[in-house]
C-alpha cells in the first residue's frame, strides 16, 4: 500500500531487490534436515488435531502459519490464519479479475479487499519493523522512502502469493 512503485515484488527495482534478497533468501532460502523435521513433526500433528481438513483453506493455514514462523520466529500470527486465507483468496481472483477493469472500477469492486489488505499491513508492519528494522537502517529503498513499508509489503506479497496457492 505504502510502496513505490506500486507493484508487487517482483516489480521492485533492483536497489530494493538488493535490500530484500539477503532476508528473503536466509529466512526462506534452505530447509536443512532440522527444519525439514521440524515441519514434519508440525504437519503430523496438526493433522492428528483436525477432525476433516479442507485441503484449500485448512492447509493453506497451516502453510501460512509455518511461514510465518520462520520471518517471524517466536511471535504471534498478527491476524488469524483463517482471515489471512481468506483475505489471500479475494486478492488472487481479483488479481486476475481486475486486469479488465479500469481502476475506478476496480475500487468499486475491490475495495473491502482494499480496506482489509491495509488493516494486515498495518498488523504485519510493527513485527516486520520488530524483527528486520535493525537491518533495513539506513538502506536505500528508494524511491519507496521507508524499508519497513517495503519489507512489510514483499513479505506479504510472498506470504500471498507462494504461501500456500
Amino acid at each position: 500500500p505504502r510502496v513505490s512503485p506500486r507493484t508487487v515484488s517482483l516489480g521492485s527495482t533492483p536497489s530494493q531487490h538488493m535490500v530484500m534478497r539477503p532476508i528473503v533468501e536466509r529466512v526462506f532460502g534452505k530447509c536443512d534436515a532440522t527444519c525439514t523435521s521440524a515441519l514434519q513433526t508440525s504437519a503430523r500433528d496438526w493433522a492428528a488435531a483436525q477432525d476433516s481438513i479442507s485441503v484449500q483453506e485448512d492447509v493453506t493455514a497451516w502453510v501460512h502459519t509455518e511461514l510465518v514462523a520462520r520471518a517471524f520466529p517466536n511471535r504471534a500470527l498478527p491476524v488469524p490464519a483463517a482471515d489471512f486465507v481468506a483475505l489471500q483468496s479475494s486478492i488472487v481472483t481479483l488479481s486476475t479479475l481486475t486486469q479488465l477493469l479500469s481502476d475506478d472500477v476496480t475500487q468499486l469492486v475491490a475495495g473491502d479487499t482494499f480496506s482489509k489488505l491495509s488493516a494486515t499491513f498495518d498488523a504485519y508492519r510493527p513485527l516486520v519493523e520488530e524483527v528486520y528494522g535493525d537491518e533495513l537502517r539506513g538502506a536505500d529503498c528508494a524511491p519507496t522512502t521507508d524499508c519497513v513499508d517495503l519489507a512489510t509489503s514483499h513479505l506479504l506479497d510472498l506470504l500471498f502469493f507462494a504461501g500456500g496457492l
